[in-house]
């Protein structure tokens, strides 16, 4: 047991100084919140919508396709993908019973 101790002990600061992981971070704003927001609120409603056969999903994709432009966000990108993800997160949670919401931006 001992001998096992002293060999973990010995390998994690190998670990750490020679396999060094590279780590990027972004700073998380506001306007982050904000835009991840907007696309779980157009997720769910676009959903609870579909679920309801009040909108098949080719009108929903169309709706998809032309409200997700760069030009929703002023051409920033990263905006714009926190509202996908949003949009995403959103649409996968939405139920209704058994079925599950197939709506997804790309």
């Amino acid at each position: 047991m001992k001998k096992k101790l002293k060999a973990i002990l010995i390998l994690i600061p190998l670990h750490i100084f020679f396999l060094p992981l590279t780590v990027e971070s972004k700073p998380i704003t506001e306007e982050d919140y904000l835009w991840y927001g907007v696309g779980i609120g157009v997720g769910v409603t676009l959903c609870d919508l579909s679920l309801n056969g009040l909108l098949d999903d080719s009108t929903g994709n169309e709706f998809i396709k032309n409200y997700f432009t760069l030009s929703l966000t002023s051409n920033n990108r990263r905006l714009l993908q926190q509202s996908k993800d949003g949009f995403n997160g959103g649409a996968q949670e939405t139920k209704l019973g058994s079925r599950v919401c197939k709506l997804r931006v790309y």
